[in-house]
């Protein structure tokens, strides 16, 4: 029986994140820990070992468990030349917490054998564990994050905070906010999501206090023809 030997290796495409793996020797732990809701590229390196010859009609899969959703294809079909280095590419996107796993297999396609095997731990840490069960955690790490508009939210001059809302996107609802410039900046919003599609979603903007006062960040929940729920938010700039 031909062997494939095969190296696993995920380069984040958003937040830096870089680790690697490889069938002979455990992987490498990450840099940095993949992030919910953000996309990661995953890359299977395969080729034939030493003294067999080319191999033909063979599949290589990238598997992945439930804390990903694959976002392009993971599968590569071919002969495999003696000699030669092949790569198989996919985008994955983190939508659970917990600690996974991300698998490479290659198999002949004129049998059920299993020719080349790797795999990937990987954890997806939970940055906000005080959160409601209706809502996912946000995708900035090591930010503080805010949900409830009776409490006032205090930051100091320079410091980023997020806030984060309920979101069903069937039909286009939306939140949009409105603030004043001068106090405080819209750096980025992200929607957190978790298969299928229709699950309730998160909302998350984040923010960055520009100078000390207090003021306050309004927030509209749009659905299809209607103004749905308004919620305001107090902020104390020191």
């Amino acid at each position: 029986m031909k062997r494939i030997l095969i190296g696993l290796l995920t380069v984040a495409i958003i937040g830096g994140i870089l680790f690697s793996g490889c069938v002979a020797a455990p992987p490498a732990p990450p840099s940095e820990a993949p992030v919910l809701g953000k996309t990661v590229q995953v890359t299977a390196t395969f080729y034939l070992e030493t003294g067999y010859q080319d191999a033909h009609d063979i599949t290589v899969r990238i598997i992945v468990s439930e804390g990903f959703l694959k976002v392009s294809s993971g599968e590569w079909k071919g002969d495999l030349i003696r000699g030669d280095t092949y790569t198989l590419t996919t985008t994955i996107q983190a939508v659970k917490t917990g600690d996974w796993k991300i698998e490479a297999l290659a198999s002949s396609n004129k049998s059920d054998d299993v020719l080349g095997y790797a795999e990937l731990p990987v954890s997806v840490p939970n940055y906000a564990p005080n959160l409601p069960d209706s809502l996912l955690p946000p995708p900035w790490p090591n930010v503080s994050y805010y949900f409830d508009a009776n409490k006032t939210i205090i930051a100091k001059v320079g410091e980023e905070f997020t806030i984060g809302f309920d979101t069903f996107t069937r039909g286009g609802s939306h939140w949009i906010e409105t603030h004043d410039e001068k106090m405080i900046s819209l750096v980025d919003w992200h929607l957190v999501a978790s298969p299928p599609a229709f699950n309730p979603a998160t909302t998350w903007f984040l923010f960055k206090a520009l100078q000390s006062g207090k003021t306050q960040i309004t927030f509209k929940y749009y659905v299809p023809e209607e103004l749905g729920d308004q919620k305001v938010f107090n902020i104390e700039i020191e």
